[in-house]
């Protein structure tokens, strides 16, 4: 039984965190914590880092990474933990997504510079085929620094938001198709902060295909929530994960965890894994 706390949520600058992998390693053990998970947007290209770094400083480490989907018209986020990260299937679709990412980014910049903003591709940190992992908040940290707004807020609503002139529509994944892949590659599936999205009927859908947990735990969840969460996990026959959600200090709403859970919740998600063998 493990013992401790875990913070099973965090994102690196392999994808649109503010740290290495190895500083998270370092900030985790500072925080007392007894395990971390990096969960990097479609990429595991941190994965080897944290792990080495976790090792020298003396805590558990559980690979990771976070899918991007899209179900209707909303975002919906996949979480895996212990994905294999050689698994063909799941290669080709990060590579899939990593080649969208770069052609969406690219597509931006250029309708920006059409708007009389001057910002060249190669300036957006994440523009590296080696893990593609580059989204919107690189091109607005790109704006902010180049003083063409004033906070990461206005490039959005200004520029890049839903809506806004420079705006492009990323590539449909099916949260199906992820989860199948993710299970494929015997990753246990946990669908990030289920309270953001209308799950209505899509919950069961998402069961059906083969998912496996629901993020409990996370910033700006209330009480209440997180209790009919968990209600709705045991109801489900669900596991339970959580974490900060932590992308760096300057993005994110508190520090590295500053959302943990039990380390026993995180023994029901190997218990998961062990099923699949």
């Amino acid at each position: 039984m493990r013992v401790g706390t875990a913070d099973l949520h965090i994102h690196s600058a392999c994808s649109d965190g503010q740290r290495t992998p190895s500083e998270i390693a370092r900030l985790a053990r500072d925080a007392g914590l007894a395990w971390f998970s990096l969960t990097d947007h479609d990429t595991m290209a941190g994965n080897a880092e944290a792990d080495a770094a976790a090792r020298e400083v003396g805590i558990g480490f559980v690979p990771g990474l976070e899918l991007s989907t899209l179900a209707g018209d909303q975002d919906l986020h996949i979480l895996a933990y212990w994905p294999e990260a050689e698994d063909l299937p799941l290669r080709l679709l990060l590579e899939r997504i990593a080649a969208g990412r770069i052609a969406r980014a690219n597509e931006i910049v250029q309708k920006l510079r059409a708007m009389g903003i001057g910002i060249e591709p190669g300036q957006i940190h994440g523009l590296d085929p080696r893990t593609g992992a580059v989204g919107r908040p690189h091109i607005a940290r790109v704006l902010l620094a180049g003083g063409w707004v004033g906070s990461f807020g206005e490039a959005f609503a200004r520029y890049i938001g839903n809506g806004a002139p420079a705006f492009v529509p990323k590539e449909r994944i099916d949260p199906r198709l992820a989860i199948g892949v993710l299970r494929g590659a015997r990753g246990v599936v946990v669908l990030a902060h289920p309270g953001a999205y209308r799950l209505d009927g899509l919950l069961d859908e998402l069961i059906d295909a083969g998912l496996q947990g629901l993020e409990a735990y996370y910033p700006k969840c209330p009480a209440s929530e997180r209790a009919e969460l968990v209600r709705l996990a045991a109801e489900k026959g669900l596991a339970i994960s959580g974490g900060s959600d932590y992308h760096g200090d300057a993005i994110s709403d508190g520090e590295i965890g500053g959302v943990r859970v039990d380390a026993r919740l995180l023994d029901e998600l190997a218990a998961r894994k062990e099923q699949m063998q």
